[in-house]
């Protein structure tokens, strides 16, 4: 069964909506972490960060897979999209949007990452 174009513009911004909800939760759970551990880093010992880190990791990597198979979902959809006179084409934003959301959870993430390590693995001061 053919979609109608409206049914399949519908379904793209569905979609994109959902994949955005996705990036809205990592960037929550990246922010509640940091200011978690911020809160704790008294009591927060090496053992304890490591379990933060891997949560938070394996956390990020389901959010990716996620995001990659909605992605190719989207890529199918802007396909049909594009075969449509009466639809705008916006194949050129898609790796913009892509990138810059990619760069966005790999700088948050390694950010993330280092600040429970700083505050499990605390530096100690120089003067003693």
């Amino acid at each position: 069964m053919e979609m109608t174009t409206y049914e399949t513009l519908a379904l793209f911004y569905e979609t994109s909506n959902t994949l955005d909800r996705f990036f809205d939760f990592w960037l929550t759970a990246t922010f509640a972490v940091i200011v978690a551990v911020h809160m704790g880093k008294e009591t927060i010992t090496r053992a304890y960060a490591n379990v933060i880190i891997v949560l938070y990791l394996a956390f990020t990597i389901s959010i990716l897979a996620r995001q990659a198979a909605f992605s190719g979902f989207m890529a199918s959809l802007r396909d049909r999209m594009a075969r449509s006179p009466d639809v705008p084409d916006i194949g050129g934003f898609i790796p913009i949007i892509d990138g810059s959301l990619l760069v966005t959870m790999g700088l948050g993430t390694a950010s993330a990452i280092y600040f429970v390590w700083r505050c499990g693995y605390p530096m100690r001061d120089s003067r003693g």
